[in-house]
């Protein structure tokens, strides 16, 4: 082994260690990089999956449950044969009401920190008595029935009282309250109250009634990490609500947050970005999402606590990383006497080549074996392509006049049978016959009929740019139109007879003269069940064409 050879193989060696050490360090280096950038963004989403977490708890369960039993209302009134059997008939309502009642029972205990539920049917429709049920939970969890508040003793502007009542018929839709102090029980509640509706008309409210005071201090227990907390506000902003606030203490809203960066992420419903902010002196950090009530969950927690998490973690995933990173080094260095980039990618490259795709990547050229090796096969291949292009222009390509043959004409058939069976096709069939060519070659030779046959096909390609010409048979010629000449087929077969008219106009021999049958055929996806049926129409009308030429050329001798 000279010299050279061992010189050559030893810089591939070199070369490729330099590679694998310069793409590790670049790896450490960019992962550290990428770790610390979207550190936020992974504490955010442990944020956002707890916060999901209890809005799928609460909002889903109560609409769900109040859901359940109006669409059961709504299916005994439609039962009747009129709504005025229901407004008139009081023992109708008393029967249709005895029965809800144990669905209404069903749905509150389902729902923790249910406190109420009630089905009320609408003054208007009874005459303005006050018939339903209301049922109030006791100290023991059970729920037991209560006189109804009598609405029509309190103004209808009297939310406290009843706008759990009027509220949602002026809606006309579910809808979530604010919270709110209901004086009937005297406890701060949050409703989710539904009409309903038969038609246009208002056959009965439902409602249910969550004690607010328990669920604000639910979510006060709930921890992020170490000095982390969740806690509810308005969709405003307006107040902050914390078991403090309700026992009176601590009113306050946004206006005590000064927002040092992030205020765009106040303006959505769910925020995708941490906002820094300081309240009464701390240095804070939140995220929030909106409930399907309006209101909004928030999570807070100081900023240097997120970063002091965020900083121990990237260390650790670090201190893992370039740990891995360096049994990896250590491993490609013991291989890279075996195997070289530049051989993977002449391997790979010879596997592209056996699939038929000639599209190869090769390596850079270098001055070592590698490099002659990589100089050798690029050369094959460009004589391997060259050659599969000359192969596919003879099997393809019609000898005499250069456009397609019948062996991509049948290609074509299978691809438009294709699109037909799925439903995409859009295209038509232009069916071309030249006319006396027997007499041509019988009275001047075939060599003029070869003439006439090339100066056809390059009349109909010029006609026909864009689409494909084939010659399907000795006089025959196809041409499949889409695209941008489908549709303008018409212009373009007054083309085709103008330039025919033009050569004969000017053709120096008798023989260069050209007549030519058509027939022009559009694809009907009413009709045609497969390309054949086109052609076939096409066909016919070339033939149509054709006797009526052989007809008047009778007439005329």
């Amino acid at each position: 082994m000279s010299k050279t050879a061992k010189k050559r193989r030893f810089s591939i060696q070199v070369k490729l260690m330099i590679l694998l050490l310069t793409v590790i360090i670049a790896l450490t280096v960019a992962m550290a990089a990428v770790m610390y950038r979207n550190m936020r963004g992974v504490l955010m989403g442990e944020a956002v999956s707890e916060m999901n977490l209890f809005c799928r708890e609460r909002g889903m369960e109560i609409e769900d449950s109040v859901a359940t039993v109006s669409q059961w209302l709504l299916r005994q009134v439609e039962s009747l044969d009129s709504l005025d059997e229901l407004s008139q008939n009081k023992d109708l309502r008393d029967k249709i009401l005895n029965q809800a009642e144990s669905m209404l029972l069903l749905s509150a205990k389902r729902i923790e920190g249910a406190e109420t539920i009630y089905f009320r049917y609408p003054l208007d429709l009874v005459d303005q008595s006050e018939e339903g049920a209301f049922f109030v939970r006791n100290a023991d969890g059970e729920f037991r029935k209560e006189p109804l508040t009598q609405v029509l003793e309190y103004d209808k502007n009297d939310n406290k009282h009843v706008g759990w009542y009027y509220l949602p018929i002026e809606a006309g839709e579910p809808m979530w309250m604010s919270p709110y102090l209901n004086e009937n029980i005297n406890v701060t509640m949050i409703s989710y109250e539904e009409p309903v509706y038969c038609g246009t008309t208002l056959i009965g409210l439902i409602g249910m009634d969550i004690d607010f005071s328990r669920m604000v201090e639910d979510i006060d227990e709930i921890q992020y990490k170490e000095t982390g907390y969740m806690y509810l506000k308005e969709a405003d902003g307006s107040l902050h609500y914390h078991p403090s606030y309700l026992e009176g203490e601590d009113i306050h809203g946004d206006e005590e947050d000064t927002i040092i960066s992030g205020s765009d992420e106040m303006e959505k419903s769910v925020s995708d970005e941490a906002v820094h902010y300081t309240f009464r002196g701390g240095d804070r950090v939140m995220v929030f999402m909106t409930l399907r009530n309006g209101m909004k969950l928030v999570l807070c927690d100081s900023y240097r606590e997120i970063f002091r998490v965020a900083n121990e973690t990237l260390s650790y995933q670090m201190i893992i990383a370039i740990a891995m990173f360096a049994v990896a080094a250590a491993v490609m260095v013991l291989i890279s006497s075996h195997i070289t980039r530049p051989l993977r990618k002449l391997a790979a490259a010879a596997n592209q080549l056996s699939t038929g795709d000639y599209e190869v990547e090769f390596p850079n050229e270098t001055g070592d074996e590698v490099g002659d090796l990589t100089r050798a096969f690029r050369t094959a291949v460009e004589h391997l392509k060259q050659y599969s292009d000359d192969m596919e222009v003879l099997a393809y390509q019609d000898g005499l006049t250069r456009v397609k043959n019948v062996a991509a004409y049948k290609i074509e058939q299978s691809a438009l049978n294709d699109a037909i069976e799925s439903g995409h096709a859009v295209f038509a069939v232009v069916m071309l016959d030249l006319n006396y060519l027997k007499d041509i070659n019988d009275k001047f030779g075939h060599s003029a009929g070869d003439i006439v046959l090339m100066r056809t096909a390059a009349i109909i390609c010029r006609t026909f740019p864009l689409s494909a010409v084939y010659r399907i048979g000795g006089d025959e010629f196809t041409v499949i139109l889409k695209d941008t000449e489908y549709e303008c087929r018409s212009e373009k077969i007054s083309e085709l007879e103008m330039r025919i008219k033009t050569n004969n106009e000017n053709a120096r021999e008798p023989y260069m003269r050209i007549s030519a049958a058509y027939g022009l055929a559009v694809y009907d996806a009413d009709t045609d069940h497969s390309y054949t049926d086109v052609y076939r129409r096409a066909d016919k009308k070339m033939y149509q064409m054709k006797q009526a030429v052989h007809s008047r050329k009778s007439r005329q001798a």
